[in-house]
């Protein structure tokens, strides 16, 4: 099971938007270029990176046009140099960088690097841990001077949240281990995954979604098709009909399965599709706070399939007939750059 994103629903003015991070989110111009705008929808840092990511602990990785990566911070000035040919999030201080002598290690916010790194894998720390995987690929942590703490002998595991990791035996199921690599929750599970305000979500042998408490005992039942971490008090569930809702802790259906879509709430706000196939930011109450909508066809052109969109009829219309032509005067010559996959929250027409 993977997590849903909001990155393929758009507004009018840009290509792309992310959910909010540290009062920001990530938006994409169509010229392809990167910046942020604010809760109002104003543009705080201009588009004008090749690539960046959300802001986590006051920075965000970007990308100049020379394909480097650096860090800026929520002002958009650069802290860090645009050098690396590879970066990730800062989580507990440190990020993961890689630079063209080798492989992957960590760096401070002054960009000093503090780890070297031997893995073939490494993720971010998270309560004092990272998450390696070996060269048989098999997965263990280390701590923040670089010792590995519990061996390399998992199929999966994840990152620690509130003093459990999800682990994944060589029987192929999950259950949770504490810091010292003790299993806590029995590997039973068919799917597990971290450990959220106090609740986990765990597939049991029929395909059904429930969660669990750190002792392991069932708190909401086995009953939905997919269900999401809990974030800001709520969990996003899809039922059998298919439509996504929200519930809390008790179980509850605070905001009824009545969605094409639903996102996990960040800062206060979720990302849906509504079954017109329209997409909207709502707050915990269902009201709508930013609306967002983009049309999408297809050309069925020999055994292939040409996936447009567009921000609206006549635009969609009028990129078929460039396309029509564009084909009528060399078949051998499609610009691909103007298809782009269809996703849940565009409305086709």
């Amino acid at each position: 099971m993977s997590f849903l994103k909001f990155e393929d629903c758009v507004e009018s003015k840009y290509a792309y938007i992310s959910d909010f991070h540290e009062g920001l989110a990530l938006v994409e111009n169509k010229q392809g270029l990167y910046g942020y705008i604010n809760k109002d929808g104003k543009e705080i840092i201009p588009c004008k990176y090749k690539y960046a990511g959300s802001f986590h602990e006051g920075l965000a990785v970007v990308q100049n046009n020379q394909g480097l990566y650096g860090y800026i911070n929520e002002d958009g000035k650069k802290i860090i140099p645009c050098k690396y040919i590879g970066a990730g999030n800062f989580s507990e201080g440190l990020a993961i960088v890689e630079n063209d002598q080798g492989p992957y290690g960590y760096i401070n916010k002054d960009g000093k690097k503090i780890i070297p790194c031997k893995y073939e894998f490494v993720r971010d720390f998270h309560e004092g841990l990272a998450r390696i995987q070996n060269d048989q690929y098999l997965y263990g942590y280390i701590n923040k001077g670089g010792k590995e703490i519990i061996p390399c002998k998992y199929k999966y595991a994840e990152d620690f949240s509130e003093g459990l990791a999800v682990v994944q035996d060589e029987q192929g199921l999950y259950g949770y281990i504490n810091k010292e690599g003790k299993e806590i929750i029995p590997c039973k599970y068919k799917f597990a995954r971290s450990f959220s305000e106090g609740l986990a979500l765990v597939e049991n042998d029929q395909g059904l979604y429930g969660y669990i408490n750190k002792e392991g005992k069932e708190i909401i039942p086995f009953k939905y098709e997919y269900v999401e971490n809990f974030s800001e008090g709520l969990a996003i569930v899809r039922n059998g009909q298919k439509l996504y809702g929200c519930i809390d802790k008790e179980g509850e259906e605070i905001i009824p399965c009545k969605y094409k879509f639903a996102g996990g709430f960040h800062e206060g706000l979720s990302l849906i599709e509504d079954v017109k196939g329209l997409c909207k930011f709502i707050d915990k109450d269902g009201n709508v706070k930013l609306d967002f909508t983009i049309y999408t066809s297809k050309l069925n052109i020999g055994d292939k399939i040409i996936k447009l969109r567009a921000n609206s009829k006549e635009e969609l219309i009028h990129k078929k007939i460039e396309i029509i032509e564009e084909i009528k005067n060399n078949l051998n010559n499609l610009k691909s750059t103007v298809y782009e996959e269809l996703s849940p929250y565009q409305k086709k027409i």
